[in-house]
């Protein structure tokens, strides 16, 4: 079972449930009705598709394990890198990070979570495969695509990262960090920016 949680100013919030176990992806806000979900249930871990302010908000609230791209590390504790407009009230030392990286695997009851590096929208972008649920974060959205003009973005290697992102199973369905979701047939017929770029 898949909840969403939507802000206007802040990322989509995921909570995936399974049985007596869950997982959360970039929780950045609505910690009230998250622990009403959660009630009686075994929270696993977090999953970060990236680090900017708007997607991280919460992580310090619980005490789980939270999975990040190795190459967004840095971007997570630099307020310069994150856009956050406080100083965030966490550190490297309170926070239990497991760094991933392309093809790794996270086991969560019975089935597996597939990393996939998607640099463009920042360097350490990462997308999570779970059954047909693809966790997209800023890189790819509901007929459009991150922006790439903020710290450690680049349009280059986003092209790339969505051109692989095509490469997976049309049925997928698109779960992205802001506004509704969408599949991979959908944006592999419809999205502009791919096809601007797809035979290139």
């Amino acid at each position: 079972m898949l909840y969403t949680f939507n802000h206007e100013e802040l990322s989509n919030t995921y909570l995936y449930i399974k049985k007596d176990s869950c997982f959360l992806v970039d929780p950045s806000h609505s910690y009230d009705q998250i622990l009403e979900k959660i009630e009686g249930k075994e929270l696993k871990f977090i999953l970060l598709t990236h680090a900017h302010y708007d997607h991280i908000g919460l992580i310090h609230k619980f005490s789980v394990p939270i999975y990040i791209g190795k190459d967004e590390v840095e971007i997570l504790f630099d307020p310069s890198y994150n856009y956050s407009p406080r100083k965030l009230p966490f550190d490297e030392k309170t926070l239990n990070l497991r760094k991933v990286i392309d093809k790794d695997i996270i086991e969560f009851e019975n089935e597996k979570i597939q990393v996939i590096e998607t640099p463009g929208h920042t360097k350490g972008s990462i997308c999570y495969l779970i059954n047909i649920f693809l966790f997209s974060g800023d890189t790819l959205f509901h007929l459009d695509v991150g922006r790439t003009d903020l710290k450690t973005g680049s349009t280059v290697d986003l092209v790339k990262s969505i051109k692989k992102l095509m490469r997976l199973n049309e049925k997928i369905k698109v779960f992205p960090g802001h506004e509704e979701s969408s599949s991979i047939g959908e944006e592999r017929n419809n999205n502009e920016f791919y096809l601007k770029y797809k035979g290139r």
